[in-house]
């Protein structure tokens, strides 16, 4: 008999908030027939019901995986559901994590608008099964907006004239991912 074993993923606070929404979602219901004797509807089979403890439920999914929404609605209804974990944050690539972006207008007057990418916050959040992007700095003229290899002006005479004079579009800082 061939058997394969498969290694499970650790289970994690998000998953069990996932599957509390979703047992909530499918309507199942917890009872209490007696104290801390807890049993669980099912989605799959509208006659059957799951034990569940504080430690597990007896449906496939649980033990197959190691969790299930029985299981994470009873933690839900106890109150033993952790907090969820607060998205990892990294600085918007768009605005260098600054959370504007100064456009200067045909006069020369200079506008700040909140960054339309992390919406003023400075910070965009990182998909955990996203690999971290190799970050390549790129600086634009403080004066024309134009890319530059690393300087802060594209030429003398953008050099001379200053920053925040003469341009058209946006002047910032950005970091882009290579």
């Amino acid at each position: 008999m061939n058997s394969t074993t498969r290694d499970r993923r650790p289970t994690t606070v998000a998953d069990y908030h996932r599957l509390a929404a979703l047992g909530r979602d499918r309507g199942l219901r917890l009872f209490e027939p007696a104290p801390n004797r807890w049993y669980c509807s099912s989605a799959s089979d509208p006659f059957a019901l799951h034990v569940v403890t504080g430690w597990s439920c007896d449906c496939a999914g649980f033990a197959h995986l190691g969790r299930c929404s029985h299981y994470a609605l009873l933690l839900s209804a106890l109150g033993w559901l952790p907090d969820p974990e607060p998205p990892a944050l990294a600085p918007c690539g768009y605005c260098s994590g600054r959370g504007w972006e100064t456009v200067v207008g045909g006069s020369g007057a200079a506008y700040r608008f909140a960054c339309r990418l992390c919406e003023g916050a400075g910070e965009v959040e990182v998909e955990e099964s996203d690999p971290a992007p190799a970050v390549a700095e790129t600086r634009h003229c403080r004066t024309c907006g134009h890319r530059t290899s690393g300087a802060f002006y594209c030429s003398e005479a953008c050099a001379e004239l200053g920053p925040l004079h003469g341009a058209s579009g946006p002047i910032q800082l950005a970091t882009i991912a290579a």
